[in-house]
Formats: structure tokens, C-alpha cells, sequence
């Protein structure tokens, strides 16, 4: 599990600021008001943000939020054969996408709670979740995955240059996301 994680997502325990963390929020808004601008603003509106939701998601890359193990392990059969450390994005969005009808029909009132128990309740749901995020990320421009802040937290040497940024280089990182 810590090698899966220290690939998947390798700059995301580096700090004690949780900046790469919030800097991770920051590109997954951008993503879903890019792909489904509608949920983005009920989300907004309602103060629905993605620390509210999505942290256990990066922390835990989804295993919390799968039913059993064997839902687990497919999940991340799936990811590691795509050799795509910056997929986390579209598998949040895909998921959130997913849910859509759910999540637009609920009151606002509700829509922290019906966002925390999104989950991948089946193998059949991560199969459907994942390709409609590969799908998305068909969708996604380009310059999403080859920017500078994809690179910084996600890239080859990402794990080398975030330990070397001092704490002020990575809020300055993160001001310039938001």
C-alpha cells in the first residue's frame, strides 16, 4: 500500500500545511466546472467544497469508499495499469459525474452528506466509474495534464522538488492554482 501510494500520489504526505492537498482541490474544481459546470455551482452554492468530500478520496485513493476489498483491489488494478498518477482527477470527477442525478435532485441541506457516501459499491461500478473516466480524460484538454502545477505535484522529479520548496514557494504554488 505505501508503495502504491508514494507512486499514485507522491507529493501528498510531503507536507504538514496540506498545501499539496489543497493545491489537489483546487485543479479537481477546475476539472468539474470544466466537465459538468451544472454540479460545480450547485456544489458551490451550497458551500459544498471538495475538502468536504474528497479528502478521504486522496487520502485513501478511494479504499474507503469502496464496500469490500475485492471492490478495492479492482479499483487499484485499474488505475495501476493505466500508469497514470494524475488519473485520481478523473476517477473524482467521473465518480461526482456518476452520481450526477443523485446529487442534483438532493436538497442543499443534504448535499454534504450525499457527497461524503458517494462509494464504488460493486466491481461493476468501478469498471463504469473508470471508464467514464477515461472517457473524460479524452475530453480534457491537453494542457490540464502537461501543466506546470500538474508536473509540480504530479510529475516524474514531483516528489524531489515539493521537498525542496520552502513554505512560502508552495503557498505561493497554491494562491496561484486558486
Amino acid at each position: 500500500m505505501n508503495l502504491f501510494i508514494k507512486n499514485m500520489v507522491p507529493t501528498l504526505f510531503l507536507d504538514d500545511d496540506f498545501v499539496c492537498l489543497q493545491s489537489c482541490f483546487c485543479l479537481m474544481r477546475l476539472l468539474l466546472k470544466y466537465h459538468d459546470p451544472q454540479i460545480c455551482q450547485v456544489l458551490s452554492s451550497a458551500m459544498v467544497t471538495p475538502e468536504l468530500y474528497a479528502t478521504s478520496w486522496f487520502f485513501t485513493y478511494f479504499a474507503n469508499k469502496c464496500d469490500r476489498i475485492e471492490t478495492v483491489c479492482e479499483l487499484w488494478r485499474e488505475v495501476i495499469a493505466l500508469k497514470d498518477n494524475t488519473f485520481i482527477f478523473l476517477i473524482c470527477i467521473s465518480l461526482i459525474i456518476h452520481n450526477r442525478s443523485l446529487i442534483l435532485s438532493s436538497e442543499k441541506s443534504d448535499l454534504p452528506s450525499v457527497m461524503s457516501s458517494l462509494s464504488f459499491s460493486s466491481k461493476e461500478k468501478v469498471h463504469q466509474v473508470i471508464t467514464l473516466a477515461k472517457n473524460i480524460k479524452k475530453q480534457t484538454p491537453l494542457s490540464f495534464f502537461q501543466s506546470l502545477e500538474i508536473d509540480t505535484l504530479f510529475g516524474c522529479n514531483s516528489n524531489h522538488f515539493f521537498k525542496q520548496m520552502s513554505r512560502e514557494d508552495k503557498i505561493r504554488f497554491h494562491l496561484r492554482l486558486e
